[in-house]
């Protein structure tokens, strides 16, 4: 994945840096190597046998080859081609074992970051519900002091008012005992 400046190259870079054109050219102008035993008849056998596997392929086959292989081999290339190592088929090897390797640690360390945000986000519920919780047995015992204290309140009235009619009644009772010690005779 990096180039010759240890850099990575995404596949918009490569787009951007033109090292993409002709990849299509590239793989579809591969041609078998001439050898000394071969002759025309057994190389024109050859292309027509590799035509006729390459229809063989199925639409599956091919999207199969686009989804998995499509990027890294793309990113791959155009690493190659920027790079041009002494062995380009040791450093594709390697470039997609990195890749993979890559892909593997991005994978776990977003599986790590969905349990870290799982796990804030149940801590900040579990925060949430003590607050709410702390704030209603306060409203609660706020309200009870209230009741109490104006039960108290209404309680001190009655007593107040009872006094006050006991007083009202002992003075009643005063009267009259002192109406009746004169002799039920009202002075006037």
């Amino acid at each position: 994945m990096a180039t010759k400046s240890s850099q990575e190259l995404s596949h918009h870079e490569a787009l951007d840096q033109d090292l993409l054109n002709n990849m299509h050219h590239i793989f579809s102008s591969v041609k078998l190597i001439d050898t000394p035993e071969q002759d025309s008849t057994s190389l024109s056998e050859s292309r027509s046998s590799r035509s006729s596997d390459r229809s063989k392929m199925s639409s599956e086959d091919v999207a199969y080859l686009k989804e998995n292989l499509g990027t890294p081999l793309t990113l791959a290339l155009a690493e190659i081609s920027a790079v041009q190592p002494r062995d380009p088929i040791h450093y594709l090897g390697h470039w997609l074992f990195k890749y993979r390797y890559n892909e593997e640690v991005r994978d776990v360390q977003r599986i790590e970051v969905e349990q870290l945000t799982e796990a804030r986000d149940k801590l900040a519920k579990e925060k949430w519900h003590a607050f709410v919780e702390k704030e209603a047995k306060a409203a609660v015992f706020d309200m009870i002091a209230r009741a109490e204290e104006e039960a108290l309140e209404n309680e001190l009235l009655r007593i107040e008012k009872e006094l006050a009619d006991q007083e009202e009644e002992d003075l009643d009772y005063e009267a009259r005992d002192k109406f009746e010690a004169f002799g039920g005779d009202v002075p006037i």
